[in-house]
């Protein structure tokens, strides 16, 4: 059976804009547990970070977190981590 607008009636029905939706959440995520580990990661290789580094953090996106993960792996300081 159809409903009014051309989908089937009585079924689950996932339109363009609920994927779109469910991606975001996902990537928010994704980008909430990577900040989190990137701060684990800095904390235990170089100490406490500062206000202004865990808001650099805050404040990134995926990409850049993803940059500065990799940077931790192989900086000498947290300078080099956040270096552009």
């Amino acid at each position: 059976m159809i409903d009014e607008h051309n989908r089937p009636s009585g079924e689950v029905f996932e339109t363009m804009a609920d994927r779109l939706r469910a991606e975001g959440r996902a990537k928010a995520v994704a980008a909430g547990a990577a900040r989190v580990l990137l701060i684990l990661l800095k904390h235990q290789r170089f100490g406490t970070l500062s206000d202004d580094h865990l808001a650099a953090i805050n404040t990134a996106n995926y990409e850049q977190i993803e940059v500065w993960g990799v940077r931790t792996l192989s900086a000498e300081n947290l300078e080099d981590v956040f270096a552009d």
